[in-house]
Parts: C-alpha cells; sequence; structure tokens
C-alpha cells in the first residue's frame, strides 16, 4: 500500500517547484491568500514529512496551479 504522505509530498513538491519556483513564493501566496505566517522553514518541513499539510494550504497551493489546456 502506497504510504499516503509520501504521496501528497511528492505531489506538492512538484507542484511548488513547477508552480512557484521555490518555497519562498509559495510561501508568500499562502500568507497572502489566508492572512497567516507560514514560511518557507515550514514548507521545507512538511515536504521532509516532519509536518503535515494541512488541507487550507494544499488547496491554496492547488488552485494557484496554472489551468492546463491541451490540443483537441
Amino acid at each position: 500500500m502506497t504510504d499516503l504522505r509520501k504521496l501528497v509530498n511528492a505531489q506538492m513538491a512538484a507542484l511548488i517547484d513547477g508552480t512557484f519556483g521555490c518555497l519562498d513564493a509559495a510561501a508568500e501566496t499562502i500568507n497572502a491568500r489566508t492572512g497567516g505566517s507560514v514560511s518557507k522553514g515550514t514548507l521545507s518541513k512538511r515536504l521532509s514529512g516532519h509536518l503535515g499539510w494541512p488541507v487550507e494550504d494544499l488547496s491554496l497551493i492547488h488552485i494557484s496551479e496554472p489551468t492546463r489546456q491541451e490540443a483537441i
């Protein structure tokens, strides 16, 4: 059985790298949308599996992903 935490971390790492380019930009986006104070250190700990991902952060980062349109 696949470890769900590893799967989520891999998807979030790919999304952060591909969409934001760095942890700083991802943290800025989360903070701008929530008024929170997430740091790149917190995101790094989440990606390493030391902290879990709150649903709010997952949804905010995912919503920021650009819409991809495929040719018909």
